[in-house]
């Protein structure tokens, strides 16, 4: 569903991970390249808040942005500055456009 509510914004290039460690791959691949991170908390192989903290660890540049149906659990599990925005699911397209844009424009590099 976040997939199609990106597509639907229709101004981003969206590369997306069957999981956790498949996510933390594409990001190794892409580097640089990559603007922002959207992640669920549970993921196989490699949860969220994990693959997250070691994002976080190699590319500290880039924003990430938790989107979880547990937020209320997961907000206590987070570390400080790793995320950008935790934000519970359901999300409006419109909200997530407007995160999107935050995210992207804390970025010192990409503003």
């Amino acid at each position: 569903m976040i997939l199609d509510s990106l597509r639907a914004i229709g101004k981003y290039e969206v590369l997306t991970a069957k999981d956790g460690e498949d996510g933390l791959q594409v990001v190794r691949e892409k580097g640089e390249l990559i603007d922002l991170v959207i992640t669920d908390c549970n993921h196989p192989k490699i949860d969220g808040i994990t693959m997250s903290k070691i994002i976080k660890e190699e590319y500290p540049d880039i924003p990430i942005v938790m989107l979880t149906g547990y937020y209320s659990a997961v907000k206590l599990r987070v570390p400080e500055g790793i995320f950008f925005k935790v934000h519970p699911k359901p999300i409006r397209i419109k909200e997530l456009e407007e995160i999107i844009k935050a995210a992207i424009k804390s970025n010192p590099y990409r503003k």
